[in-house]
């Protein structure tokens, strides 16, 4: 009886000391020894090649979750450390379950209530604040300026410490948009910065970089720097499919992957860039100038956004080929000096490797050179002898003249009329007048020019008069009480 007693406190003292050695004679090294003691109890490796960020057979965003509501849902955070080990929706067949459990243990990511970790859900934006912020131990010094968080949110501080480390920035400058979700792009962006690491801004190396994704031409042009810097340093790669689906949502077992990378990687960039593949091929879409009838300018121009990568782009306008550019690393090319007349234009943009986007607009107006910021505008065309009277961008009519004959020339200038007169049908003027003032040093004068009409509608479309512009009788009364006093005129050549 007595040998069993001594065997009993025995027990007791070595439990004791195991205890001691594990609670703080481990010293600083205490978290990383528990965290391997952990792992052997689960049957974790502790060693091995990390994940780049993807799944090995690239299905996981196909059976992703969409729930929005998940911003108003804590989960537990991974702070009771028998539940991250025993989550039920997740084995170790898992390619992504040691990530998982080696961030619970480390109290950054966390599971539900009921046991699971949900891998395949959607993450939210506020989730990924709330792991970040952990994950690189950030304290705010202040609150966060977004209108859609409240210092009662269980992810505010979060959000509020991430945003002054610069690793996420709000939807908006007033909104945070917490059970927004994430795309992939976006978070190429999110985990790039959060590694400490820059994006890649010259064109030639992110297309290096980038080369190796058949959907590559899909990433925004804002995003492509980021995207190119998670390859280039391993942070995050493509799908095996060779696609990054930089539009697709991210997976909670997709970031935990992440963020593990950017924890216990060592961050170092490739050793080459990735194997060259064919891409998709993307349609150029054409952009009109904006539709209206009077386009103030003497050429029309087309401008179309297009694959950066390929070297030549060619302009095709009703079927024939107008312009070939080369490309220069842009996702936008411009094509000028067409000129459009009441016509309708099928316009085609077609790349190099064959694919080609067709645009078809009614391109219908008159080429000026005029100013467009004025509601009510005359414009006078010496060389064709016409009056253009548009209103707010709209041609509404158009009159021939008649303009100063030669020593009286007609001066190109800036108006407005200034005076209205109802004049002696049979005089010089015919029945109405408007007196112009031309802008003279800054302000607007009295001169002799105005806009009448005329008893001799033979000079109309000729040089004809002391310098006045002359319409017909019929057309001055047309166009007299349209215009305002204060309306804009412009003479010129």
């Amino acid at each position: 009886m007595q040998r069993t007693k001594t065997e009993a406190a025995l027990a007791v003292l070595i439990i004791i000391v195991i205890a001691l050695s594990l609670g703080g004679l481990l010293g600083p090294q205490s978290a990383f020894a528990q965290q391997q003691i952990l792992f052997i109890r689960a049957g974790i490796p502790t060693t091995g090649t990390p994940d780049i960020g993807m799944s090995d057979t690239g299905t996981i965003e196909n059976t992703t979750t969409i729930d929005t509501n998940t911003a108003s849902q804590n989960p537990a955070l991974g702070h009771d450390h028998s539940l991250s080990l025993h989550y039920k929706d997740i084995s170790k067949a898992d390619w992504f379950y040691d990530k998982v459990i080696s961030l619970a243990i480390n109290g950054i990511v966390g599971g539900y209530s009921d046991g699971s970790f949900k891998p395949r859900k959607s993450i939210t934006r506020a989730e990924m604040a709330s792991f970040l912020a952990r994950a690189k131990s950030l304290q705010a010094t202040g609150t966060e300026p977004f209108g859609d968080v409240n210092e009662t949110d269980w992810f505010s501080k979060d959000v509020a410490a991430v945003l002054q480390a610069g690793i996420m920035n709000g939807t908006t400058p007033a909104l945070f948009s917490p059970s927004g979700l994430l795309t992939r792009e976006q978070v190429s962006a999110i985990i790039v910065r959060a590694a400490g690491m820059d994006g890649v801004t010259d064109i030639q190396e992110q297309n290096r970089w980038l080369q190796g994704l058949k959907d590559r031409r899909s990433i925004s042009l804002w995003a492509r720097p980021y995207a190119a810097a998670a390859i280039k340093y391993n942070l995050m790669g493509g799908y095996p499919s060779k696609e990054l689906r930089p539009s697709g949502v991210v997976t909670r077992a997709e970031t935990s992957v992440l963020i593990w990378n950017i924890l216990y990687k060592e961050i170092r960039e490739s050793g080459g860039y990735p194997t060259y593949v064919a891409p998709y091929l993307p349609k150029p879409t054409i952009i009109f100038p904006q539709q209206k009838q009077v386009v103030f300018t003497k050429n029309y121009s087309v401008t179309a956004q297009i694959d950066p990568e390929s070297s030549t782009q060619e302009l095709w306008v009703n079927g024939k080929l107008v312009q070939i550019k080369h490309a220069s690393g842009s996702n936008t090319v411009t094509f000028t000096g067409l000129k459009a007349i009441n016509r309708t234009y099928s316009i085609s943009v077609r790349t190099k490797n064959g694919s080609a986007s067709t645009s078809t607009g009614v391109v219908s107006y008159y080429c000026l050179q005029a100013p467009s910021n004025h509601d009510h505008l005359i414009v006078i065309d010496k060389s064709e002898f016409r009056l253009y009277w548009i209103i707010d961008g709209f041609l509404k009519k158009i009159y021939q003249v008649a303009i100063g004959r030669d020593g009286m020339a007609t001066p190109n200038a800036e108006w407005i009329v200034g005076q209205k007169y109802k004049t002696d049908p049979k005089g010089v003027y015919g029945p109405r007048k408007m007196r112009l003032y031309g802008l003279i040093n800054g302000t607007y004068e009295y001169t002799r020019y105005g806009i009448h009409g005329t008893n001799e509608p033979w000079v109309i479309g000729t040089r004809a008069s002391h310098g006045c512009i002359r319409l017909r009788n019929k057309d001055i009364l047309d166009l007299w009480p349209q215009v305002g006093v204060g309306d804009h005129v412009i003479t010129q050549p």
